[in-house]
C-alpha cells in the first residue's frame, strides 16, 4: 500500500506543481497585448464588467441599425460588409460578450467539480483514518484526481482580461489547495503507519 501511495503522492505532486508554475507564467509574464491590436481589441481587454461590454454592444447594435436603415435588402444580403464598420464593432463585442459568458460558466463548473472532489477526498481521508484503508485509498485519490483535473489548464487567452484573471486566479489558488489537500491525505496515510 505504502508503494502505491508513494508514487501517486510524486505523480500529484509533479502535475500539481506543472499547473502552478504555468498558472504564475500566465498571470505574471505572459503577454496580453499585441502590436496587431486595434481600438476595439483594447477596449474589450480593459473592460471590467459584463454589463460595460452589452452597453457597448447596444451602441453597436443601434449603430448596425441606423446604418442599415438607408440601405436597399440587396445591400443589406451582402455578405462582404461584415468586415466594414459599424458591423466589424457590433460583432467583436457580440465575440467578446459570448467569450465572457463562456469563462464565466468555467468558472461556476470549475468550483462546483472541484469542490466535489475536495469533499469525496475529506470522506475518503476519513475513511482511511478508520482504519479501511484500501476504501479509504481509493476515494481519496479519486477526489485528489477530480480536484487535480479540474485545475488542470483550459483556459485560453481571449476577450476581456477581467474574467480571464478571475478565472485564472481562482485555477491557481485552488491548485495551491489542492496540494495541501494531498499534503493533508500524505499525513493521514503515514500517520495510520499501514504498509
Amino acid at each position: 500500500m505504502k508503494g502505491l501511495q508513494y508514487t501517486v503522492l510524486v505523480i500529484a505532486l509533479a502535475i500539481l506543481s506543472s499547473q502552478t508554475i504555468h498558472y504564475v507564467y500566465m498571470k505574471f509574464f505572459y503577454p496580453t497585448t499585441s502590436v496587431l491590436d486595434t481600438e476595439l481589441d483594447t477596449e474589450i481587454r480593459e473592460a471590467k464588467s459584463l454589463d460595460e461590454l452589452v452597453q457597448r454592444y447596444e451602441e453597436a447594435r443601434n449603430a448596425v441599425r441606423e446604418h442599415e436603415a438607408g440601405l436597399s435588402p440587396d445591400e443589406r444580403r451582402d455578405s462582404g460588409r461584415w468586415d466594414e464598420e459599424p458591423y466589424k464593432t457590433r460583432n467583436g463585442l457580440l465575440a467578446a460578450i459570448n467569450d465572457w459568458e463562456q469563462k464565466n460558466e468555467q468558472f461556476r463548473r470549475l468550483l462546483v467539480q472541484w469542490t466535489y472532489g475536495f469533499l469525496v477526498t475529506l470522506v475518503g481521508v476519513g475513511i482511511y483514518s478508520r482504519g479501511h484503508w484500501w476504501l479509504g485509498t481509493a476515494l481519496g485519490l479519486a477526489g485528489i484526481a477530480e480536484m487535480i483535473w479540474w485545475c488542470s489548464p483550459s483556459i485560453d487567452l481571449g476577450g476581456a482580461l477581467g474574467e480571464f484573471d478571475r478565472l485564472l486566479n481562482t485555477k491557481l489558488i485552488l491548485s495551491v489547495v489542492t496540494a495541501a489537500a494531498l499534503a493533508l491525505a500524505w499525513r493521514v496515510w503515514t500517520r495510520a503507519g499501514r504498509t
